[in-house]
């Protein structure tokens, strides 16, 4: 089974990328529970890559009969990511591992590249699983990790959002305090130069008389 999502964020590819690793922690991503660097280096052609260990736990929107599926109330995400600034793209390859994966197998490819606005970066996932179960059950478990993909994807995206506002908000705020302090400094340089003026002005004058 597959499913296919689009989302966008109001946001130049630029500055998204720059905070793809601080998506976590944010207040709708609260079931991560920890991230680590597994490996990182750069590729021949320049590109980044990163595969990073993400322990997630388990939502409460889950079936409490699914949850037997899952030992510890814990799954462990292998994160795989290239970044290419050249061509500006990045993509990521998710996939769980561990105890429930002979139950379900989940693979998530995404990428985020420009929109034909450039102010606006576009977010593709596609969701891939897959269960060795059968019948009624295999249904069942579809269908349910379905359902919870579509909720999980949409706070992976307000919580993204969420960052990208934050680091604008801070963004602008330093931005307006850098043009208070310019203005500041412009006015006390004209206020100095005015009252040089003023002062010279009220000086006594001296004239010198012609000879001859």
């Amino acid at each position: 089974m597959t499913v296919h999502l689009t989302q966008y964020l109001s946001f130049p590819w630029e500055f998204v990328s720059s905070l793809f690793w601080k998506r976590y922690p944010n207040p709708h991503a609260r079931h991560v529970l920890s991230v680590d660097v597994l490996e990182r280096y750069l590729l021949p052609n320049g590109k980044l890559y990163t595969k990073r260990l993400v322990i997630k736990k388990i939502s409460r929107r889950i079936p409490s009969w699914l949850l037997k599926y899952f030992p510890g109330g814990q799954v462990p995400v292998v994160e795989e990511s290239i970044i290419d600034v050249n061509t500006k793209r990045i993509d990521v390859v998710s996939t769980n591992f561990g105890h429930y994966k002979k139950y379900l197998s989940v693979g998530e490819y995404s990428s985020l590249v420009p929109s034909n606005d450039n102010s606006v970066t576009k977010v593709s996932r596609v969701l891939s699983l897959e269960s060795s179960l059968k019948g009624f059950l295999r249904s069942a478990l579809m269908k349910t990790s379905q359902t919870y993909y579509h909720s999980s994807s949409n706070d992976t995206y307000l919580g993204y959002l969420h960052v990208c506002n934050k680091y604008s908000s801070i963004a602008n705020s330093q931005e307006q305090h850098s043009s208070v302090n310019e203005a500041s400094k412009s006015s006390t340089k004209m206020s100095n130069t005015h009252g040089t003026r003023e002062y010279t002005s009220k000086l006594p004058h001296v004239v010198m008389a012609e000879s001859g």
